[in-house]
């Protein structure tokens, strides 16, 4: 029972402080709620592969918590399937999932509690048999364990792992950011893999992060319900697909901007209109040749040029 994710407004060097998106429903959350409107379809079958309740003990059962069919459809918040420590859920859909402007899909988990987040790694494959990972980071404290039922993980220190966010609140993906991966078709991913992170801090045990960072998360979790949580996986797209044929290319600079700092067009559009993964409008203006955006956070701008328009990914820090 827990949640996360998150999309960078400091850039990484290696330093433990980096700051990432937090909590759902605080000003610059990425989290995508259950019903919104730019969820355009769900998982259609899911495939599960339990883990233990507790690795560390090598007579553990295995978890057992709810049912393959839990994963599938629109999220529930209470019909969810437990992998256990380092098990795995691979789900499919009835359609390729598409590279879009933003993000692409969103896994939920079911946390009920803020702080007390059970993450996974996700994994995308093109062909259902070669997976390549989201890099996630884990910048939480690992000098101590957090333990089954403690509740201080804090999202700001959580970047591309699901379960960040309260239930209800999914955890977006972006296929962008996986498009120097040459093999991988992020046009047309047919499979997407949920992998349990364990928790442990101990190098026995646990799973790490990019930067080889124990991913410290409640542990052990000895129960049938131990590990993460499944509670869905949505597909995203903002856009109409009459939207998406209109699309036309622009370029602009600089691209991350700081909050406030003019960014220059190359073109002056017709119309402007701006707004963040939950369709929220930041306070911004334009002038000509160029915008600024007041607030941080990662936004979409939609530039239209007479019948045709582009819709681009703009980073504020």
């Amino acid at each position: 029972m827990k949640q996360a994710i998150a999309l960078v407004f400091v850039l990484l060097s290696g330093i433990t402080s980096a700051q990432f998106d937090g909590p759902a429903d605080t000003p610059g959350s990425l989290a995508i709620y259950r019903d919104s409107s730019i969820i355009t379809g769900w998982a259609t079958s899911c495939t599960v592969v339990r883990g233990p309740q507790d690795i560390s003990n090598a007579s553990s059962p295995l978890a057992d918590y709810g049912i393959e069919s839990n994963a599938i459809g629109p999220a529930t918040i209470t019909d969810v399937v437990s992998l256990g420590d380092g098990g795995s859920a691979t789900v499919t859909f009835a359609q390729p999932i598409q590279d879009v402007p933003g993000p692409d899909f969103a896994v939920f988990e079911n946390s009920v509690i803020g702080g007390f987040l059970e993450l996974a790694f996700v994994e995308v494959s093109s062909n259902g048999l070669d997976f390549y990972r989201f890099p996630a980071t884990s910048n939480t404290p690992n000098d101590a364990q957090v333990g089954p039922f403690d509740t201080w993980i804090e999202a700001e220190r959580l970047h591309n792992l699901a379960g960040k966010y309260l239930a209800g609140y999914g955890v977006p993906f972006d296929l962008a950011e996986l498009d120097s991966i040459t093999v991988l078709d992020i046009s047309a991913i047919t499979h997407v893999r949920i992998v349990d992170a364990v928790g442990s801090i101990d190098s026995s045990w646990g799973t790490y992060d990019r930067n080889g960072n124990p991913v410290n998360d409640p542990f052990p979790t000895a129960f049938p319900s131990g590990g993460f949580d499944l509670d869905g996986i949505a597909v995203l797209n903002p856009l109409s697909n009459i939207e998406m044929e209109s699309l036309v290319p622009i370029s602009f600079y600089p691209n991350p901007a700081m909050a406030g700092e003019w960014i220059h067009l190359q073109h002056s559009p017709d119309q402007l209109t701006i707004y963040d993964a939950l369709g929220r409008t930041p306070t911004y203006e334009c002038a000509s040749g160029k915008i600024r955006i007041d607030s941080s956070g990662v936004f979409f701008a939609r530039f239209q040029f007479g019948s045709r328009q582009s819709v681009q990914r703009i980073i504020v820090e």
